[in-house]
């Protein structure tokens, strides 16, 4: 076992004060995500520039074109639906294209007319002055697009949702607040006509109240899904309280409960007279009689907790010659053969909801979370070279990096996790239901403080544990409010945090709280408030909401750490579409560039190893205040000796010993002490070898 001893006496470094003139000549950068992607500004600078774009082609109603057997699906922003596209491509993926951007806002259900070749949607679009639902068509071979009559007109549409097309008897579904609607397609085929003297085509076929399986949940998704067996006739729905069906020459009388299952999404294959429905990630099987049910698939996986009721992962499915195809709620488009079998993802967006960002100043690189792919993200300072280095969680709300190893927040599981900085090793830090009570909110935001070396959070409450997930402790409740966003001063012993009613801070132990900032009468503050910090600053981003207008007023503010007063970079320092809108901000601030004092250090201290797990060697640095006489000792879990690293006469300074274990087969794997000893001072550290 070999032991080295590397002495750097007087290299404890303070930097000097940042100084806002130089920003653009140290390379001072703040980076910031967004649904839109990463975009960084160079500091001192007017520059900002996108570095990272999040693909938007996120999969969600889709729709099969039997003709020139191409698949169609929307673009399903699932986290902030104000851009609505189509695209299309063959039924393997290939020869993606976008089809067309006309779809209005929250599009998700489509359906085609193969005969007069027609793609129909439903959403929400701009009207006037104000939303209003729409039912669109749109040639398949062109760019004519015509609107059904607006809820302003009578028998017009009223949030429209859930479209579905009748080609034989030239009818179109859907369902609004009303029920269950017609159309005359043929209706298409003229011009629109408008005034209060005209009547529409449109006809209530089912109110909602006499619809089979309908439970009036307080929304207006009281059906879920439509389904159209449009050889046999027979219309299907899925709802709360299972899947109803009927004839609809029949009429009124002709509705049943076709099954009592709780489904989401449906599908029927009319060829292969089988039905398809969906919960929960599982796709089952059935006949058109509605006999027992056999599972194809179980996609199960993904689960999301910014979603309040328990939907299911599936967003839309469609089966053609006996293959389902169906969207995810992490944006991927997937395929099997009707046995399940086959298993083809024709499109997965990589870059999907960039969150939690930070920048690694000694390292030169910047990590990100992907709260849709559950994946921690890496790249060089200018976007290049990204690569995902962890895809071990469902949802990635934030993420950062101390000394040698990442520490990531996992939203949908309420786990911490931490591996090596290339993600290796890969261990739950904290678990709620185990070291935190589980009826609070999970971790949106995690913080690191490197003077106590603990990982803080926040999430209901704020919480700090050592980094090996130990002595958890709650610094403060946040029953009754809001909190955003939070950051960790370990030099100065401050925790910060954000919350509706603005900035504020604690010390590191819970206590002393104070307000720093409060947003005035116009500025109220209604999302999730990014804070972050600089040297010398603290950072953060409020905006404002204008009712119907799609652009936001973001404003970049900071305050000195020495005093309360706020300062506006600008009045309107981003402004833009709401994918655009600042949720999590980074500083990337040059090492090299700081100022450095050489002065002694003020207290002996024992620092964290580092590999730590290690396998064969580990560095261990320490500090030694005053010159004298000092020990460094491992010792196994029994108490029993198992190394001297250091022993003699030091001078004051920092040290690093590194602990080399190869060759030495009777350590075992297991946890071990690390005890230092200087002058008056004892400090102990664990350490953890892995074989």
């Amino acid at each position: 076992m070999s032991i080295i001893l590397i002495a750097c006496p007087f290299l404890v470094a303070l930097m000097d004060l940042w100084p806002s003139s130089a920003m653009a000549e140290v390379g001072d950068m703040m980076y910031w995500t967004s649904k839109r992607g990463i975009a960084r500004w160079i500091m001192g600078t007017g520059n900002r520039e996108w570095i990272v774009e999040a693909d938007l082609r996120r999969p969600g109603g889709i729709a099969i074109d039997e003709v020139e057997e191409r698949i169609y699906w929307t673009h399903c922003e699932w986290v902030d639906g104000d851009r609505s596209m189509i695209y299309r491509s063959n039924l393997d993926g290939s020869q993606l294209e976008m089809f067309s951007t006309v779809g209005g806002n929250g599009l998700v259900h489509i359906d085609i007319d193969s005969k007069d070749r027609k793609i129909y949607s439903a959403g929400t679009g701009f009207g006037g002055d104000y939303f209003e639902g729409i039912v669109r068509g749109l040639d398949l071979d062109g760019w004519k697009s015509e609107t059904l009559p607006n809820s302003e007109i009578p028998w017009g549409v009223g949030d429209p949702y859930a479209v579905v097309v009748d080609p034989i008897n030239r009818k179109l579904y859907f369902m609004d607040y009303q029920g269950l609607m017609s159309f005359d397609l043929d209706y298409f085929t003229t011009n629109l006509e408008e005034g209060p003297e005209v009547v529409y085509p449109l006809e209530v076929v089912y109110p909602l109240e006499d619809m089979k399986g309908y439970r009036d949940l307080g929304r207006k998704e009281g059906i879920f899904d439509l389904e159209m067996d449009y050889r046999n006739g027979v219309i299907y729905w899925s709802a709360a309280e299972g899947i109803g069906k009927s004839r609809l020459a029949d009429g009124k009388e002709g509705i049943s409960l076709f099954m009592e299952v709780p489904a989401r999404q449906i599908a029927v294959d009319s060829e292969q007279e089988d039905f398809f429905w969906a919960k929960d990630g599982e796709i089952y099987r059935t006949t058109l009689e509605g006999s027992s049910s056999e599972l194809v698939i179980d996609v199960s996986g993904f689960q999301d907790e910014m979603f309040e009721d328990d939907i299911s992962n599936i967003v839309d499915m469609a089966v053609y010659k006996g293959r389902i195809f169906w969207s995810d709620l992490a944006g991927t488009l997937h395929s099997c053969d009707r046995d399940g079998k086959d298993l083809q993802v024709m499109f997965a967006p990589v870059v999907r909801s960039p969150s939690g960002i930070f920048a690694d100043s000694e390292r030169g690189k910047i990590l990100w979370g992907d709260r849709l792919s559950g994946s921690v993200f890496e790249a060089d300072l200018d976007g290049s070279g990204m690569q995902i280095i962890n895809s071990a969680s469902l949802d990635v709300s934030d993420v950062l990096a101390a000394g040698d190893r990442l520490y990531w927040a996992d939203n949908a599981t309420g786990q911490i996790w931490s591996s090596n900085l290339d993600g290796s090793y890969t261990v739950p830090v904290i678990q709620l239901g185990e070291s935190v009570p589980i009826s609070y909110r999970p971790p949106m935001s995690i913080a690191y403080d490197s003077v106590r070396e603990r990982v803080c959070w926040q999430g209901q409450n704020i919480y700090c544990a050592d980094d090996d997930g130990s002595n958890v402790e709650l610094l403060l409740n946040g029953e009754g409010s809001t909190l955003y966003d939070i950051a960790v001063d370990g030099q100065q012993g401050f925790i910060y945090w954000t919350e509706r009613r603005g900035l504020r801070r604690m010390n590191s132990y819970g206590g002393e709280q104070e307000r720093l900032y409060g947003p005035p009468y116009a500025y109220p503050v209604w999302d999730r408030v990014p804070v972050s910090l600089s040297r010398d600053k603290v950072w953060l981003i409020t905006w404002e909401y204008h009712g119907l207008v799609p652009e936001d007023w973001v404003n970049l503010h900071w305050l000195s750490k020495s005093d309360t007063d706020v300062h506006y970079i600008s009045e309107h320092f981003v402004y833009g579409r709401n994918n655009e809108r600042p949720e999590s901000i980074a500083f990337y601030l040059p090492v090299k560039t700081a100022v450095h004092h050489l002065a002694a250090p003020s207290e002996s201290a024992l620092h964290r190893n580092y590999p730590n797990p290690f396998n064969g060697q580990t560095r261990i640095p320490y500090t030694v205040s005053r010159d004298g006489p000092v020990s460094l000792t491992i010792y196994n879990a029994l108490g029993q000796q198992a190394a001297s690293l250091a022993k003699g006469m030091h001078s004051r300074g920092d040290y690093e010993a590194i602990w080399d274990t190869e060759g030495h087969e009777s350590l075992a794997s297991g946890v071990y002490l690390a005890r230092l000893v200087a002058g008056d001072v004892v400090k102990i550290r664990k350490l953890t070898l892995l074989r």
